[in-house]
């Protein structure tokens, strides 16, 4: 909300920069959750930095196509 009072947006996000946020959001969540998994366990996988790369994009894409759109 604050950042619609900042870049002047009247609109919503539209479904698909909001569907992107999201799903980076969830593989932030399933990385962060998996690595405390195996973090209890006592192991590590280097495949669980695939969760990170794909989060931060996703959901850096989503911001983008938000702002992009005002």
């Amino acid at each position: 909300m604050a950042s619609m009072l900042v870049f002047k947006c009247r609109q919503l996000p539209g479904r698909l920069p909001l569907n992107l946020y999201n799903a980076g959001i969830a593989a932030l969540t399933v990385g962060s959750l998996m690595e405390g998994v195996l973090e209890i366990y006592g192991t590590t996988n280097d495949l669980l930095r695939i969760y990170w790369f794909v989060g931060f994009g996703l959901a850096g894409i989503g911001i983008l196509m938000y702002l992009i759109g005002c």
